[in-house]
């Protein structure tokens, strides 16, 4: 099925944050230059991934999953029609999405991927599927035969693998060196972060004083963004808890240089989508803008490691608008950030 174009686009430049480049201890510091500026492109779906190769997945307005880039514009994700709703959470750099899939009356839940514009849905009972990795595999929560919860599971070639672990979650991301992220329910019904790999199976990341915690994201340099109640939000890398401060923040996603986006305000109705690094703390998007631009940007839901941003807001009057945001600058790209097996 060819991909049909659909996009509006209305461009702008508006100032970012200094370059970044990795230490050897993995912090990061400032790169003298000049500042980037952003490109904002209006998209035709709501954004909930974009991937370091102009891949961006989410939903259209009548809630169907749906992937878009520049080059071939808004495609709609041929499933059954007996799913009324859909999304795709996760694209990777080859354009492979997954995502999940329910029914009108919510009696069957099912996730897919999708490959070279061919649809497959993977097996398992009332599953969701939240990522993929460059290397095609694939994460999630499906009911395993025998069992009664959902549980954490990576799909591979088509076949689930069980990640064993008690009694129930959600493995939530997968990076391009097989670490896989997620949260497990204990018999207590109390959630819990926690990491996995091939070679060690999986283990709970604990910080000091919780009573629940949250894998947010996971980037290819290994770190992972930790949410603890109470506690607050941690960077978690080799073992150690780094403290950030998000005031009234709701973390959605990290690139490879620690950066991270989300949303901010005291109400969902509220909103205001964010930036945060080390050298400046949180930023408000919409202070990155111009005022006239006619945006008001509520929530960014994903970076890639190029610092493109995508989310939604409100513009010229209409809710929901999917945004990327695009540096003109070419973030430094002779460096590359150091590849970590395992934290």
């Amino acid at each position: 099925m060819p991909r049909s174009y659909a996009v509006r686009s209305w461009y702008l430049t508006v100032p970012l944050f200094a370059l970044l480049l990795p230490l050897a201890d993995g912090q990061v510091t400032l790169k003298d230059g000049p500042t980037p500026r952003y490109q904002i492109i209006a998209l035709p779906l709501r954004p909930l991934a974009i991937s370091n190769s102009d891949w961006v997945a989410g939903a259209t307005g009548d809630q169907h999953a749906a992937t878009w880039n520049s080059k071939g514009g808004l495609y709609r994700i041929p499933l059954p029609a007996e799913f009324g709703f859909s999304e795709s959470s996760s694209i990777n750099s080859r354009g492979e999405a997954v995502g999940t899939a329910t029914t009108a009356d919510s009696s069957r839940r099912v996730a897919f991927v999708l490959r070279q514009d061919k649809v497959v849905l993977l097996p398992g009972e009332q599953s969701r599927a939240n990522g993929i990795s460059d290397n095609g595999w694939i994460t999630g929560q499906t009911i395993i035969s025998g069992s009664k919860a959902a549980t954490p599971v990576l799909w591979e070639n088509g076949s689930i693998v069980d990640l064993k672990i008690c009694c129930a979650g959600v493995a939530r991301s997968v990076n391009g060196n097989g670490l896989i992220v997620g949260d497990n329910y204990d018999k207590q019904g109390r959630y819990h972060a926690f990491l996995w790999d091939a070679g060690h199976g999986a283990r709970l990341l604990a910080a000091p004083g919780e009573e629940f915690s949250s894998a947010v994201a996971l980037n290819d340099r290994g770190t992972i963004l930790l949410k603890a109640t109470p506690g607050g939000l941690f960077l978690y890398s080799r073992g150690k808890l780094e403290p950030i401060d998000i005031p009234k923040g709701t973390p959605r996603a990290m690139n490879a240089e620690g950066i991270v986006v989300g949303s901010f305000g005291p109400n969902p109705e509220a909103q205001r989508a964010f930036v945060w690094d080390r050298a400046h703390g949180m930023q408000d998007l919409n202070a990155l803008i111009p005022a006239n631009s006619g945006w008001t940007l509520e929530v960014a839901s994903s970076i890639n490691d190029r610092g493109e941003i995508v989310g939604w807001g409100d513009h010229g009057g209409e809710e929901n608008v999917g945004f990327l945001l695009r540096p003109t600058s070419t973030v430094n790209s002779s460096r590359q950030p150091a590849v970590r097996s395992v934290p």
